[in-house]
């Protein structure tokens, strides 16, 4: 048998090919191990190409699924062929391993840390609803009111540089916002790096946020980031076009990027998360949003036209290469910011 290994965000999908029997459970066994070891505890099995598997595969299977269970992490079982899905069935395993049609749904299926899972939801009941587990910790927008408060500088829209004067109140081990050393800086860039590769998971797997912002990014008492709130997401395939046909619009108007103020929602996709990432890393920096106006108009002007201001002024740690981070992300033109939020990989570095 032959396994090609496809890395991923924080994953890896393994293409398995020809007859998987006792002789290559060793070897299946070796490369979960090593990738395990390489920190990736969240594997995709893609069996569409295997033409023979055995009870002791499947031993082999479900005893991998279980230490990745016990280690924090997860298998998935990817489309597979005919023969598998069959022999899958006949011994009730489906019911014990997710089993997926695509590797997109099997990615999409991985528990990722830094994503709040849904645990159940009712778009069309009234109210509609969404259950979602209890986090222990805050969200960002808390911490920023705190942050600026702690300053005495009110809601941000003006007054004297924050510098290191705030502080979130102690809630954990997140980061500390409005950053005054480099040591202070370098945490907050590296949850920051965190949310990033967790958006793009979402990305990965076909979902679009689209209302990213500091109220739906908690701060878990570990320390880490957990996306929240993925209501207004759309999995490309023409839901976000549909609920916008109307001309409404979807989404926080500070942390929106152009094209959704325009209306362009055919430009919509992971570029929008990119901005909204971006505009929030700008006010958890400086304690102000990159754009302000004091209407929604005002706004939207400022969005659609105003030039991103270099944030040193208020974050005088701030070094070239994140201005130049920012400068990207924020850019106006869809095209021109990253085509993915890997672009804020190194931010933690």
């Amino acid at each position: 048998m032959q396994i090609t290994v496809e890395p991923h965000d924080q994953a890896a999908v393994l293409h398995l090919r020809g007859e998987f029997d006792t002789f290559s459970c060793p070897s299946f066994q070796d490369e979960v191990a090593a990738l395990s070891g390489a920190g990736v505890s969240r594997v995709v099995v893609n069996l569409r190409l295997v033409q023979f598997i055995n009870s002791t595969a499947l031993g082999a299977i479900l005893k991998t699924a279980r230490s990745l269970q016990d280690a924090g992490g997860q298998l998935v079982i990817s489309h597979p062929s005919t023969f598998c899905r069959d022999i899958l069935g006949k011994i009730g395993l489906d019911r014990v391993i997710t089993v997926t049609n695509t590797d997109a749904e099997a990615l999409a299926a991985l528990a990722h840390p830094c994503i709040c899972p849904v645990l159940d939801a009712d778009v069309e009941a009234d109210p509609p609803w969404i259950a979602m587990p209890v986090l222990e910790g805050h969200d960002l927008g808390h911490a920023l009111e705190q942050a600026r408060t702690r300053a005495g500088a009110g809601d941000g829209a003006g007054g004297s540089a924050l510098g290191g004067a705030g502080r979130p109140a102690a809630h954990g081990r997140g980061p500390v916002l409005l950053p005054s050393t480099r040591g202070e800086l370098h945490g907050l860039l590296r949850f920051f790096e965190a949310a990033a590769r967790a958006t793009h998971a979402a990305h990965e797997a076909g979902v679009v946020h689209r209302d990213l912002k500091p109220g739906n990014l908690f701060v878990h008492q570990e320390g880490r980031p957990v996306l929240l709130d993925f209501g207004l997401a759309t999995d490309g395939s023409g839901l976000g076009e549909a609920l916008t046909q109307s001309g409404d619009v979807f989404g926080t108007p500070a942390y929106m990027a152009p094209e959704q103020h325009d209306g362009r929602m055919g430009e919509v996709g992971p570029r929008s998360d990119v901005f909204a990432l971006g505009v929030t890393l700008y006010e958890a920096l400086t304690g102000e949003r990159p754009f302000q106006g004091a209407s929604l108009f005002e706004l939207q002007q400022a969005v659609l036209h105003a030039p991103v201001a270099d944030p040193r002024p208020r974050c005088p740690v701030a070094g070239d290469d994140l201005v130049a981070v920012l400068r990207v992300a924020l850019d106006k033109d869809p095209s021109r910011r990253y085509p993915s939020a890997l672009g804020y990989r190194r931010l933690g570095s």
